[in-house]
């Protein structure tokens, strides 16, 4: 019998687990029908090495005479903070006959309430422009350049934001999750995502960032179902990040680059973002380089700590993040209108969608996302509205100015040229 899947609190390899005695878990597998496990054996250990010699310096829990094999609670020596461990398990069948070990696992705990950095966000201006809320406010670019001159060991980054947030270090994305954080009662709990960046660090300079959106912290005063003002119902503020990179190198010394404010705060190319009403990226406002070393950054605001007031729960990342997986191409493209173009996908889906365009400078392309079609074959966006409807009809297209009379996705590119 073999063991297989191994899982901790649910998750492959989770980093960052807020439990001091995280659940064990795992499949079994085997050729032969009826077999069943009649005992267990879990060895946990502070190196992959350590694991391979067969010795648990954190945890042997010897044979263990249960056929348990879920939610088994770590019961070993405690965990530091930002440490790895490795474990693995193998089980006797109803003969009593042991399997071999299973292949190694990880997890490593978080930070906890272990945070050294701040809260930031941009120096206040008019909150919300004093003519039209609906006006152009900019998604934020944050940006800290730092430099590394030993060989580095280890390196994890912590952070979170309100709204979503995108990190970044060195001109890349890092990890592979959208739309972080998780929606919780911001008042009270704020969910933050753990990042293994040791590979994208380099010797010399360097720059971790984040673009940091709306999401659900910051929403548009759209009126739900007519009467209820989303804004009244939810706990709301302009968008903030914490983020605390903690390096460790091969000598044994540590380092910290956090929040704080030193970092400087600019503007990009996404002009607004909502929930609701999508976003308009304009990508002459593109700023190269913004998130690499040597960057100039000398018109850049410095950003500022949040109020003391501010101080909801920060905790791990408990579920599985939203991630790209899979590509879908279209299957049929029809043009029921001069200039508008239906891209059937041939299905429904939770996603984003890439176009290449060009074009002269300035010019729009309006992506619009729906279910169904109108009997003339144009797109009937009214599937996608989220209790925004004021009258029957034709879906209304936003113009950008005063407030919409439906809310539905309406993303807007403007070409570079």
């Amino acid at each position: 019998m073999t063991v297989d899947n191994l899982r901790c609190e649910y998750q492959v390899d989770p980093l960052g687990i807020d439990v001091e005695r995280p659940r064990l878990s795992w499949w079994l597998k085997s050729p032969e029908r009826g077999a069943k496990q009649t005992a267990y054996q879990i060895l946990v250990a502070s190196s992959l090495d350590l694991l391979r010699k067969g010795q648990g310096d954190l945890w042997d829990t010897g044979d263990v005479r249960k056929d348990e094999s879920i939610q088994i609670a770590y019961g070993g020596k405690p965990i530091e903070p930002n440490q790895s461990v490795f474990w693995k398990v193998r089980v006797w069948d109803e003969k009593g006959t042991p399997g071999t070990w299973s292949k190694p696992a990880k997890w490593t705990r978080g930070i906890e309430r272990v945070w050294k950095a701040e809260w930031i966000r941009r120096v206040e201006r008019q909150y919300f422009a004093p003519v039209d809320p609906y006006d152009d406010d900019p998604a934020q670019m944050f940006r800290k350049e730092f430099a590394v001159d030993k060989p580095v060991a280890k390196a994890t980054l912590y952070m979170a934001g309100l709204g979503y947030f995108e990190p970044r270090l060195n001109g890349k994305k890092v990890g592979d999750h959208e739309l972080d954080p998780g929606w919780t009662d911001f008042s009270q709990r704020v969910s933050y995502s753990t990042f293994d960046v040791t590979k994208q660090l380099k010797s010399g300079p360097n720059v971790v960032g984040a673009m940091l959106g709306n999401g659900f912290y910051n929403p548009l005063p759209l009126k739900m179902w007519g009467h209820l003002n989303i804004r009244e119902h939810m706990p709301v503020g302009s968008p903030r990040m914490i983020a605390q990179l903690e390096i460790e190198y091969r000598d044994g010394t540590r380092e910290m680059v956090k929040t704080d404010p030193t970092w400087q705060i600019g503007d990009g190319p996404i002009l607004r973002n909502s929930v609701y009403l999508g976003e308009v990226y304009d990508s002459r406002r593109e700023v190269k380089g913004w998130d690499k070393p040597g960057f100039d950054a000398s018109g850049w605001e410095q950003a500022t700590h949040v109020e003391k007031e501010f101080r909801p729960e920060v905790t791990a990342l408990r579920t599985p993040p939203i991630r790209i997986t899979k590509t879908l191409k279209a299957v049929r493209i029809t043009e029921p209108k001069p200039g508008v173009y239906i891209v059937d996908f041939g299905q429904n889906f939770a996603g984003v969608t890439r176009v290449r365009v060009k074009g002269p400078s300035g010019t729009k392309v309006r992506l619009r996302s729906g279910e169904l079609l109108y009997e003339d074959g144009t797109l009937n966006g009214m599937t996608a509205v989220t209790g925004q409807i004021k009258g029957g009809g034709k879906d209304y297209v936003y113009s950008g100015k005063g407030e919409p009379k439906t809310a539905f996705q309406i993303d807007e590119y403007i070409c570079r040229g």
